[in-house]
Formats: structure tokens, sequence, C-alpha cells
């Protein structure tokens, strides 16, 4: 048991040694490429551009910059019958890592986490200094001071919730068309029921039982 243990620790820490030199080499591992891109057919550690998606994200990115919603900007795809990464509709979750994924500026960051250990793979995030960052690892969607300016606009929006005492039923109100637990906010002295699948307001729900 003792030589089986140290077999796979050694094990463990060859792959990391080899994943870590193909990460610092600028190469993509990811087993799916990012919306907007495809595996390159002549080397799958390459990303180039999709045709068909590409122009998505290029709509996000200006959507963004003309300081619509999270929430607005799903809607318009979902309009416009734009299905997602996963062939869904388009949610805010989906649309915010649009937003937030570097990679559209031509660039790879890998080694953001890591695991506890080679017993314990529960997922824990690196220290900034650990990640890394390589420019020009394949053709950018979006250019770097576009990206810049977007994060800029995202850490405007994000503002701290005002404290306010959580309703009666809250965590029991379900959306009556996805069934997806509904979130309550309270805006200008009023609490509205929002579905974040949906991305929009509801009307129309019903209480789980307890």
């Amino acid at each position: 048991a003792l030589f089986n243990d140290m077999v796979s620790k050694d094990t463990s820490k060859k792959i990391k040694a080899i994943l870590q030199n193909k990460k610092e080499q600028g190469l993509f591992l990811g087993g799916k490429a990012p919306y907007g891109y495809k595996k390159d057919p002549s080397d799958k550690h390459h990303l180039i551009k999709d045709p068909n998606t590409s122009k998505n994200v290029e709509f996000i990115y200006k959507c963004a910059l003309k300081n619509k919603s999270l929430s607005s900007i799903a809607n318009i795809l979902n309009n416009m019958n734009i299905l997602s990464s996963k062939g869904k509709k388009w949610t805010i979750s989906s649309v915010n890592n649009i937003l937030k994924n570097i990679e559209y500026t031509g660039s790879l960051l890998s080694s953001v986490w890591t695991t506890v250990s080679y017993k314990n793979r529960k997922r824990i995030k690196k220290s900034p200094d650990d990640w890394i960052y390589i420019k020009n690892t394949h053709e950018a969607i979006i250019p770097l001071n576009i990206y810049q300016k977007v994060q800029k606009k995202l850490k405007k929006k994000r503002k701290i919730p005002k404290k306010r005492e959580r309703l009666l039923l809250e965590g029991t109100i379900y959306c009556e068309e996805c069934k997806n637990l509904l979130k309550v906010l309270f805006r200008n002295g009023k609490y509205i029921l929002k579905c974040n699948t949906c991305n929009k307001k509801v009307t129309s729900y019903y209480l789980l039982e307890e």
C-alpha cells in the first residue's frame, strides 16, 4: 500500500510537470474550445475563430459597451434565437462568462485552479502570482483595450445590496414556467420576483410545499 501510494504521488507530480510545461508554451489544453472559437483541425492545442459564433461574441461586447445590462443582453440574444455554447437560452451567467473571458483577447490564462493534493481532488484557487498568462497564442476576437473597458463597466455596475428583511416564503417560491427557484429583489421600496433562467420578472409562480 505504501509503495502504491508513492507511485501515485510520483505519477501525479510528473503529469503536473508535463501540463505545466505545455501551459507555459501557450498550448490550449481544454476539452472544448470557448464559445466563438474552435480547435484548429491541424493542431488541437491551437484555437481558431469560429465564423458562425465569433460574431456573436463581438455583438455581446458591443452591447456591454453601450451599457446594456447582462439580463438585457441575454434577452436580446434569445429574441434573436441565438443559442449559447450549450445550445440553450442565454442567461445572466452565460453572458457574464463571455464578458469575463480574457481568452477572447488572443491570450491564454491557465493554472488558476489546483487540487488540494493527489488524494484530495477538491479544487482551490491559486494566488494570482501563480497563474500562467501567455499573450498572442491565437487570433483575438476582442481587442484588449475593449476587453479592459468592459471590465471597468462591469465593476461599476456592482453595487453592495442594501440590507433588508428576509421574506417569510423566500427560498420556497419557484418559477411556474421553468421550475427554477426565484430570486427576490427589493427595488424602489417594492419586492420583485425575478427568474434568472427565464431572464424576466415573474408574476406566475408556485410555492414549494414544506
